[in-house]
């Protein structure tokens, strides 16, 4: 527990939170990123450092992108699939027919990314949780707005996919809070606050995913879907 933040029920809040901070002001009412994920760290951790913040807002959606709010590494997008836009709404949006794929180079294996997603109907969306600058090879958390809404976790090796685990009923997709924690072999995935997936990579997995240091948004058929706040952090071993 001392080396990854789990989020909870609560805590999944406090990220969605610290995107929102970040979007509007650089504190709110004084309360910055740091103070907002210091309270929700064990004591003996240390306190998550944001690796980027993309609040949708303004601009163009290609690669080459700065994320707009708090760009710490001075990385840039990069859109290897698809191709995407920023709507009037403020969300990050995919164009339809195909597979649109976004990634940003957090510059660790070991982060915990989040976002809001909107789904639209039969829509397939998620967020990569590791995956290399090419996003030839990726792990994927994929969310399925049918049936009750489910999620995968895929991993993608060369164009090829194969399903790690999965969870079915995890509640109809919404407006919602999506997050995936990486921490060495460890994956989880949270949908509106819950863990829905926990699984440990082992033998090829492991070794084809340990060191890979982008992440992003992913999205494939349906008629749309939105992303907004994304957010990246990482921390150290405690």
């Amino acid at each position: 527990m001392g080396r990854r933040l789990h989020i909870g029920a609560a805590a999944v809040a406090v990220a969605v939170l610290s995107t929102t901070a970040i979007a509007s002001a650089s504190t709110l009412g004084g309360v910055t990123v740091t103070d907002v994920f210091a309270q929700s760290t064990p004591a003996a951790a240390t306190v998550p450092r944001m690796r980027v913040a993309d609040s949708f807002t303004s601009g163009t959606f290609a690669s080459g992108r700065v994320p707009q709010d708090r760009s710490y590494l001075s990385r840039t997008w990069t859109v290897t699939a698809g191709s995407w836009s920023i709507t009037a709404a403020g969300t990050a949006q995919p164009q339809t027919g195909g597979i649109g794929i976004a990634v940003y180079d957090v510059g660790t294996a070991n982060i915990v990314s989040s976002a809001i997603l909107t789904p639209q109907n039969a829509s397939r969306a998620g967020l990569i949780v590791r995956s290399n600058a090419a996003a030839t090879n990726y792990l994927l958390a994929e969310f399925r707005n049918v049936a009750g809404g489910s999620v995968l976790l895929r991993a993608i090796v060369a164009g090829v996919s194969t399903t790690l685990a999965s969870a079915s009923n995890i509640g109809s997709l919404s407006v919602v809070p999506i997050a995936v924690e990486a921490w060495g072999n460890s994956i989880i995935v949270r949908y509106n606050s819950l863990s829905v997936l926990d699984h440990t990579l082992v033998g090829s997995d492991a070794s084809t995913f340990a060191n890979l240091t982008s992440t992003g948004l992913w999205f494939s058929s349906g008629t749309s879907a939105g992303f907004d706040n994304f957010y990246s952090a990482t921390w150290p071993a405690s």
